[in-house]
């Protein structure tokens, strides 16, 4: 092989480096892909010699660096780790001898493997700005840049170049991020001096407590000790709590001694009594009309001020503490709550019921306070038509002084040949007995308000005797006469007087049927002598009797049947209801009998007036006819027997534990002052029974006092002294034939106009709502009491019950008479 020049001149390496070589000697080429590599990365490289124009194979060669003295390699691999440019030889041994060639090879830092971040200055002040420092190091060793570390923080955080600062105190976390690498650096930032204070106050009844804060340029709260000072009313201050010891105003600051900031101040009012309520009118225990009514009174403060007034929920203008607001007052019960706070939210309350309605005094009669209605039915207007059937049965109608019911002669002459002969005729008939097998009684309603009897005596029996002479020979005749029936039709017309129901028959028809008197021939013969229908004379006497005595008979009857619906009842506090009828009314479909009601009382046992029952004018009650009997009783009449026993002292309470069913061991934990307890309860006005607005009967208990003393009782010196009010919906039911009153769920309000400060009122509440649930129990025993009508022996057996109202206002039972 030929050599090169010697002056030639190869390029043996990356760069421009020459090496002089003698003719033929061949020269070392050694070149690395690629050429700038991240530390730890493979570096491939080739290495050939060259000779002259012509290249031989490829050789081996040994590297060495200048910066990394243990160069790694494998194969035709470098695997360089120190960052930088490293200089390289590469030296192959060729027949003997030793050639190299020199090259450089430019190695980066690999990704980072380690990151550490710091403060500055930890903790740091609000508002301050904090330098970061970064240092960060590759597998290897080899710094990394960190001109592309990524940061993040907590929004409270703000972030510069290379600096960090936060204006809210606290504990906050930076995150930095470089290559794969991600450290979190908590930053705390600290308040700085102080800078503004302020103060706020919760009051109570006597005490205030306090909240002061002092806070930095940036709002944070800022750990110092502060002062309270008070102006006014006379207090003492332990710690962050002013105790007042009277009522009044007083001003608050708060002030940081060192730094001398004060807050604004603020004013308290010490204010531990309700304004004073009182009502003017109406008083309690009113008695008032219908219609709308000014409550009147007055609502002061002495300390806390402007007093806000609410009567029934609505808003009421003061003027200089005196007020007024329109109530409408309903029929019944009207419960009125009046309300007023002082500007330290302390409550005055006033409960109160007042009645509206017309009143029913003792002695005065309620004009349509029961009502029995009978329809034309066996089980209905039948009893009365039976009763009267009765009092037909088995009568005689012949009269002794009716006979002879004929009598009568009549001489005859006849002159013939001059000779005059004369013969008698002569007739008299009696009658013995007027019979009858059986009586019907038939009662008919009209439309004119008249009653349509109808009389029928079936199988007629007519004993009769009679005597005579025909042609001058006497003879002697007796018989029984027969008909069918006799039908006596007459009509009744009602009235009362002196207050019970007169009957007056007028208008009597009777009509004999198949009359046949069944005389001798005779008889028949002197009768026609005579010139007289002797069957149709008897007849029409036999008539005339019945239309004689039959209606009379009836009217006794009916006005027996009608006097056993009256109603005298007592009661064991001396009250007594009596009725008694005032008004008979008939129609098409029967007969309804009105009763005026009136109650009395033996000794009135109350205190307070008289008062009256609570009436109003109702219209009559719409009668269902489901059945041929019903009997109607008043709410009016419900109310008479309640005043009546109100009167009586029938609500009236007086006793110990046992009367009101307290266990004492509980009463005086929860309401102290009691040791031995003796209660009383008075009711201001009688119970009274109203139906509302949608037709729902209640029972209603307006203004019960409770007082409960200890160990005896002193008027006016009671413990706790309650009004009560309650009002209860009632159902009505038959139970054995008498009214059953349901009671429902009771509401209760209750106005306690004394009490210790420290008892519990919840327990009073729930220990009177018990008691009064007692009372409405008790008043069951006047309803109970109350019998249903009956006629003779018959009774009405109640089928159902109703309450009609609000317009009618009347307990109906609807049921039908029946025979014991």
């Amino acid at each position: 092989m030929k050599g090169a020049p010697w002056w030639a001149c190869w390029v043996v390496a990356v760069g421009s480096a020459c090496i002089e070589a003698e003719s033929y000697r061949p020269t070392l080429v050694v070149a690395v892909q690629p050429e700038t590599v991240a530390a730890g990365q493979p570096v491939a490289w080739t290495a050939r010699l060259v000779d002259g124009q012509t290249e031989s194979a490829a050789v081996t060669v040994a590297f060495e660096s200048d910066l990394e003295p243990e160069l790694a390699f494998s194969g035709r691999e470098l695997y360089p780790r120190v960052a930088g440019t490293h200089a390289l030889t590469a030296r192959a041994s060729v027949d003997g001898e030793y050639l190299e060639a020199s090259l450089a090879l430019d190695v980066a830092a690999a990704p980072a493997q380690h990151l550490e971040v710091t403060l500055a200055e930890s903790p740091s002040v609000a508002g301050a700005t904090v330098a970061l420092l970064a240092r960060a190091t590759d597998a290897f060793g080899n710094a990394v840049n960190v001109g592309n570390l990524l940061l993040d923080a907590d929004p409270a955080v703000q972030i510069g170049d290379g600096v960090v600062s936060a204006t809210e105190a606290g504990s906050w976390s930076i995150t930095a991020q470089l290559d794969e690498q991600v450290v979190t650096v908590p930053f705390e930032v600290v308040p700085g001096a102080p800078d503004a204070i302020a103060l706020t106050v919760e009051t109570f009844t006597d005490t205030v407590t306090t909240t002061v804060r002092v806070t930095d340029e940036y709002d944070n709260p800022v750990r110092v000790s502060t002062e309270l000072s008070v102006d006014g009313v006379e207090h003492v201050v332990l710690g962050s709590v002013i105790y007042f010891l009277g009522e009044g105003t007083a001003e608050i600051v708060a002030v940081e001694p060192t730094s001398g900031l004060a807050s604004a101040p603020i004013t308290v009012t010490a204010d531990w009594s309700a304004p004073v309520l009182t009502i003017d009118s109406p008083e309690r225990g009113a008695w008032l009309s219908v219609g709308t009514v000014d409550f009147t009174g007055t609502a002061t403060d002495a300390v806390s001020n402007p007093v806000v007034l609410e009567v029934d929920g609505a808003a009421v203008t003061l003027a200089d503490g005196v007020w007024s607001h329109p109530i409408p007052l309903a029929f019944g019960m009207t419960v009125v709550e009046t309300l007023a706070f002082d500007a330290a939210g302390h409550r005055a309350r006033d409960l109160r019921a007042v009645v509206a309605g017309a009143l029913r005094v003792l002695g005065e009669t309620e004009p349509d306070g029961m009502l029995v209605r009978l329809d034309e039915d066996p089980a209905g207007l039948g009893v009365v038509e039976r009763m009267a059937e009765e009092a037909l049965e088995g009568l005689d109608l012949a009269k002794e002084d009716d006979n002879p019911v004929y009598s009568d002669a009549e001489k005859t002459c006849r002159t013939q040949l001059g000779v005059t002969v004369c013969v008698w005729t002569r007739l008299t008939v009696e009658l013995d007995q007027i019979a009858y097998e059986s009586v019907d009684v038939e009662l008919d309603g009209q439309s004119t308000g008249l009653l349509d009897a109808t009389v029928t005596l079936g199988d007629v029996d007519v004993d009769w005797a009679g005597s005579g002479m025909l042609s001058d020979a006497p003879f002697s005749d007796s018989g029984r006469g027969t008909a069918s029936q006799m039908v006596v039709m007459f009509d009744l017309a009602f009235a009362v007087v002196d207050q019970a129901v007169e009957v007056t028959a007028s208008n009597v028809a009777v009509e004999l049927v198949d009359f046949d008197l069944g005389a001798s021939a005779d008889t028949v013969a002197a009768a026609a002598a005579l010139g007289v229908d002797l069957n149709a004379l008897v007849g029409e006497v036999v008539e005339r009797a019945a239309a004689g005595v039959l209606p009379g008979i009836v009217e006794d009857a009916i006005e027996g049947a009608f006097a056993d619906l009256n109603v005298t009842l007592g009661w064991p506090q001396g009250s007594v209801l009596v009725s008694r009828p005032t008004e008979v009314q008939v129609d098409e479909t029967g007969l309804a009998l009105q009763f005026g009601t009136v109650t009395t009382l033996d000794t009135w046992a109350l205190d307070g007036p008289e008062r009256g029952a609570l009436v109003r004018s109702t219209n009559r009650p719409s009668w269902t006819h489901t059945e041929p009997a019903a009997m109607a009783l008043s709410l009016n009449t419900l109310n008479q027997i309640f005043h009546a026993n109100w009167g009586g002292g029938f609500l009236d309470v007086d006793g110990g534990p046992e009367v009101f069913d307290i266990d004492m061991a509980v009463f005086t934990a929860a309401l102290p002052g009691i040791r031995t307890l003796v209660g009383t309860v008075r009711a201001t006005y009688p119970p009274l029974f109203v139906p509302d607005a949608a037709g729902q009967l209640r029972m209603e208990l307006p203004e019960l006092r409770v007082d409960f003393y200890d160990g005896e009782i002193v008027e006016g010196e009671s413990v706790y002294a309650i009004f009560l009010t309650v009002s209860t919906p009632v159902d009505v039911a038959l139970s054995d034939n008498r009214l059953d009153l349901i009671w429902g769920e009771q509401e209760v309000w209750m106005d306690i106009e004394r009490a210790p400060q420290d008892a519990d009122l919840f327990f009073l509440e729930a220990l009177l709502e018990s008691f009064s649930a007692g009372l409405v129990l008790n008043d069951y025993e006047l309803v109970d009491a109350l019998p249903l009508p009956s006629i003779g022996d018959s009774e009405l057996e109640g089928v159902a019950v109703g309450f009609f109202g609000p317009d009618e206002a009347y307990l109906v039972i609807d049921g039908r008479f029946h025979d014991d």
